[in-house]
């Protein structure tokens, strides 16, 4: 039998304890300022019927036919990771009934599943956020998802991004450009790799979002969605544009803005960043009504918007400042026979003050090590015990990050002392 080094599977990487820290406060802000739009927290299964999937996302989707993990249980039934949230969002909200308080405000944040080539913003697993507003048809839905990013882009530093915006018409629409994409492509069809070919066959409007070369260079030429949309499609993103511009909030017509998956439908959006190579998308979305319906849901209208968490947190690396860390108080003795005095210590200050964490060293090392240690975790104090003091019922209070010195506090005032250092 092969001998195997046992590491995390190629695309999902351990969350180590150092950069997990920042990964809480920042995703403690973005909910936060979700909650001030009053959405509220929906929990989805990681796993969900394959079907879920299949009728939400579309079958002839690379999602479906190339990215899934798909398995099946023991009574035979498919299964798979939820490859994104909007689908296993919707079968929710059709089981549970939720849409008969519409509108209705929704949020996730966890993990999602694709079998995609690993890079920089990109894993096979990796954290998303998802926000999603259902029973509002008016264009006021988009502006409302919109500025609410908008507010979380501000409340994180992130005043790079480009936000871009497309129109993907009615289903009619979308049949007589879709012919026309058709037409277009055929032409060159003689260039393209198998994986092309498979695109321009299942579904041509998947070429616009194509990263293949010969696809960048050719849907420069390519004829444009504008082209083919009805009035009420042209008015409503017009009507976007302007309730948006007059908002102080810039954007620009992307005309090969088309998105990944097939439930979207009219308006569709971007947020783009120059900083992270080709996978260039912070955050997209756009209006989905027809899929409630295509669920088995009753006909309502919805617009939604994902954040891909692992691109906001390599934007914001050693760039963001966190405000709440949390203060450390490191205990430890002179000597190893002290080091009941020390539990004993630890104890009685995290009576005191519980709100801080608390770190103990015992059994190993001279003062200076314990010292070095001490300062090596990010301690903000430690606190010695020493024999002379432990006769006199004192400890030393010795500052870590900052030019006081040290003093010697008795043991009915330590509480109170340390938050002067704290």
């Amino acid at each position: 039998m092969k001998d195997y080094v046992l590491k995390a599977v190629r695309g999902m990487k351990d969350g180590l304890p150092e950069s997990n820290f920042a990964r809480r406060i920042i995703a403690s802000e973005i909910i936060h300022q979700t909650e001030l739009f009053n959405y509220t927290e929906i929990k989805l299964p990681i796993v969900e019927y394959t079907e879920v999937f299949n009728r939400g996302i579309g079958a002839d989707t690379d999602v479906i036919n190339k990215e899934m993990y798909s398995f099946q249980d023991r009574n035979g039934e498919w299964l798979s990771l939820r490859p994104e949230g909007t689908a296993g969002c919707v079968r929710a909200i059709i089981e549970n009934n939720l849409l008969v308080s519409a509108p209705l405000r929704l949020f996730y944040f966890g993990e999602m599943f694709r079998y995609e080539r690993p890079q920089k913003g990109r894993q096979r697993q990796f954290t998303q956020f998802g926000f999603e507003l259902f029973g509002v048809r008016q264009v006021y839905a988009e502006f409302e998802i919109i500025c609410m990013m908008e507010e979380i882009w501000r409340a994180l530093g992130l005043d790079h991004l480009s936000l871009e915006i497309n129109s993907l018409g009615s289903d009619e629409d979308r049949i007589q450009y879709t012919q026309e994409l058709k037409n277009y492509f055929s032409k060159y069809s003689k260039e393209f790799d198998n994986s092309t070919k498979e695109t321009f066959e299942r579904n041509p409007l998947r070429l616009l979002d194509s990263k293949n070369s010969v696809i960048k260079e050719l849907k420069k030429e390519a004829p444009k969605i504008s082209e083919f949309l009805s009035d009420d499609s042209r008015q409503r993103i017009k009507c976007l544009e302007e309730i948006l511009a007059s908002n102080g909030i810039t954007t620009k017509i992307n005309p090969l803005l088309v998105r990944g998956l097939d439930y979207y439908s009219d308006i569709v959006f971007e947020w783009k960043t120059t900083r992270l190579g080709a996978q260039d998308a912070v955050c997209a979305g756009g209006r989905y009504d027809k899929l409630i319906e295509k669920m088995g849901g009753k006909s309502n209208a919805a617009v939604g918007c994902a954040i891909g968490f692992e691109r906001i947190l390599a934007l914001l690396n050693d760039t963001y400042e966190t405000q709440t860390e949390i203060s450390k108080i490191y205990v430890t003795a002179t000597s190893n026979n002290l080091d009941n005095e020390v539990l004993r210590l630890w104890k009685t200050i995290r009576n005191e003050i519980p709100n801080h964490a608390m770190l103990l060293h015992l059994n190993q090392g001279s003062l200076k090590s314990r010292l070095k240690r001490a300062d090596k975790s990010g301690a903000k104090v430690v606190i010695i015990i020493g024999e002379s003091e432990l006769k006199n019922n004192e400890f030393i209070i010795k500052p870590l990050r900052h030019n006081d010195e040290q003093i010697i506090c008795k043991h009915d005032q330590i509480g109170r002392v340390l938050l002067n250092f704290l």
